[in-house]
């Protein structure tokens, strides 16, 4: 019988949901003469983050940074050692094997994503390149070095399996497409100076991405006319962390910030410092750095989140964050109260952990 670790360390810094409603949670020590972290599964998700209830886990040689599920069985996950590790399900749902450990990045994987066929991942580096993996021969098919700083997101199209789109410290907005070598296009909005953190895909337009920045700004830009916005909001005091649409209602779109404020397109939630969620009940999941995962459950009407579980729809992919706009009630299982008024501004307040993060963002280790 496999051991567990004896705690989920206190940084959960990814966490993702598959399509039956498993969650996986994903952590990070930062601190200790070893900085590992742990990989956690959580049938029950009401249960997270306490490890007594987990219905598998495991002790990761390094920090974590970005979790993805690969299928039912099968994970991604991202590390600070710079290694992209696959992860499976063994026995009876029990313990969890490391099938494959690819260590072509030089630094710190700030972000793993999987193709619609599940048959690629693209991952994204501090040590500025972008590296396609064959999953089923566990190797690194492409390497891209478009970037002159560190990649904070490489994120696939949901409909395309060559296509995907990354965003850096350098101020580059860049999409690619895996059957050519050269990058395909610079979608970086030239009247916006702020550096981008972070992607995503619409489900309702493969053309259609939101792009999070540093200043708390958020643009819908078309990738076939990414010179002048769709749409750009500042949302945020500072940086956005990530930003996701939801699956079950794509005209929704949710972000997270240090700010450490949720966002709605007609309301907002204060939350934690980090996010992520969503299964196929409308509920929304946050994390962050004061090991607590929260549920934010919406009643009537469509949510807009950033990490959600499609329903009965191939590719799946989720998001991180959720939000909700024009909702006919609000519930949120966290200290605070709420409003039914649509028109009202929205707000619930959660306890803070920790203190406020400066406006440059926390580098893990060495860049």
């Amino acid at each position: 019988m496999e051991v567990l670790p004896a705690e989920l360390h206190p940084h959960v810094d990814a966490i993702d949901i598959e399509e039956d409603g498993t969650l996986a949670v994903a952590s990070s020590a930062l601190t200790g003469r070893t900085w590992n972290g742990s990989l956690w599964l959580f049938k029950d998700r009401a249960k997270a983050p306490d490890v007594h209830y987990c219905s598998a886990g495991c002790t990761t040689e390094s920090g974590t940074t970005d979790i993805k599920w690969i299928d039912s069985r099968r994970l991604v996950l991202g590390s600070d050692s710079g290694t992209v590790d696959i992860w499976c399900l063994s026995g009876s749902f029990q313990s969890l094997e490391n099938m494959a450990t690819l260590t072509d990045h030089d630094n710190t994987v700030s972000s793993v994503s999987v193709d619609c066929i599940k048959s690629k991942i693209v991952s994204g580096s501090w040590d500025r390149s972008i590296k396609l993996w064959d999953i089923e021969h566990e190797k690194c098919i492409k390497s891209y070095k478009g970037h002159r700083d560190m990649v904070w997101s490489a994120v696939y199209s949901r409909t395309e399996q060559d296509l995907f789109v990354s965003v850096s410290q350098d101020g580059k907005v860049i999409l690619w497409d895996a059957r050519t070598p050269k990058l395909a296009s610079k979608l970086t909005d030239s009247s916006h100076d702020s550096i981008p953190r972070c992607v995503d895909w619409s489900p309702l337009d493969n053309h259609l991405l939101a792009i999070g920045y540093e200043d708390g700004t958020v643009c819908l830009c078309n990738i076939q006319d990414p010179k002048q916005p769709v749409l750009s909001y500042c949302p945020h005091e500072r940086a956005v962390n990530k930003l996701a649409f939801s699956p079950r209602s794509p005209e929704w779109l949710a972000t997270v910030s240090d700010d450490m404020w949720v966002h709605k397109a007609m309301s907002t939630q204060r939350s934690c410092e980090a996010w992520h969620g969503v299964p196929v009940d409308d509920t929304l999941y946050t994390s962050g750095w004061g090991q607590q995962i929260f549920s934010h459950a919406f009643e009537c009407v469509s949510l807009r989140t950033l990490t959600w579980k499609p329903v009965n729809r191939k590719p799946r992919q989720s998001a991180w964050i959720m939000d909700a706009v024009n909702q006919a009630h609000f519930n949120g299982d966290v200290n605070g109260a709420s409003q039914d008024d649509d028109n009202v501004e929205e707000t619930m307040e959660v306890d803070r952990t920790g203190t406020d993060t400066k406006d440059r963002p926390f580098y893990r280790g060495n860049r």
